[in-house]
């Protein structure tokens, strides 16, 4: 009876082909900030942005491939291209540093930008041209905000 009730517990858990966003995998991935998420690579990591309209700021983390672990990284920036409403702006993320988690500018999973343009533009596309994470390069990283690729 236990082996019964342990097989049908299973075979429900694996029965299920599509997270809440669509795609295959079976989980889904939230976001640890209330942002939205990037996959990069095939389940390898994940970038996640929050928006702050009332500061103009954007922060960006460096997540693992399940948004449940931060990922600290060596680049004192990041560098995309933004497209919104057929107008073009830079966006500069700095690396953040944090006394509490001893992330430091050079070994941090945290950055921040200032976007004086962002009250007016709350939807975008920002374009990284190469994110290196742990000896990994990513290219041509399209993120698709505040919707994400999920």
């Amino acid at each position: 009876m236990i082996l019964g009730a342990y097989l049908l517990f299973i075979a429900a858990c694996s029965s299920s082909d599509h997270d809440d966003h669509g795609h295959s995998g079976g989980h889904a991935h939230h976001a640890p900030h209330g942002g939205s998420l990037v996959m990069l690579g095939d389940h390898l990591y994940q970038l996640e942005m929050v928006a702050h309209e009332e500061s103009s700021e954007l922060e960006l983390f460096i997540l693992d491939g399940e948004a449940e672990n931060f990922i600290r990284i060596i680049a004192p920036t990041l560098s995309a291209a933004v497209q919104a409403d057929g107008e073009e702006f830079p966006l500069i993320f700095a690396a953040k540093s944090d006394e509490a988690t001893g992330e430091t500018v050079g070994n941090t999973s945290h950055f921040t930008a200032n976007t004086p343009w962002l009250a007016e533009h709350p939807k975008f596309e920002a374009v990284f041209e190469v994110i290196e994470i742990r000896g990994q390069r990513f290219e041509n990283i399209h993120f698709p905000f505040p919707e994400g690729s999920h």
